[in-house]
């Protein structure tokens, strides 16, 4: 197997217990920047997420969300 898919199998491994649910949430980088999800696909792992500022919506796959997203804290 080639090193980056290793890389994101070991990454895919260590966040894979988080669970995504319909609510809004910061991201991890800049927690400025909050996100609304609307819909969630389990079978195909994708999410369907709102930028609660622009309110531009942008489809991002669960790994990318368990990866990139926390709990919004008030």
């Amino acid at each position: 197997m080639s090193k980056m898919k290793n890389k994101y199998l070991e990454e895919y491994e260590k966040y894979r217990h988080i669970r995504v649910f319909l609510r809004e949430y910061r991201l991890r980088s800049n927690t400025r920047i909050m996100y609304e999800v609307l819909d969630i696909d389990e079978i195909a792992q994708r999410a369907i997420l709102r930028n609660t500022k622009s309110g531009n919506i942008m489809e991002k796959t669960l790994h990318w969300c368990r990866k990139n997203l926390v709990d919004r804290t008030d």
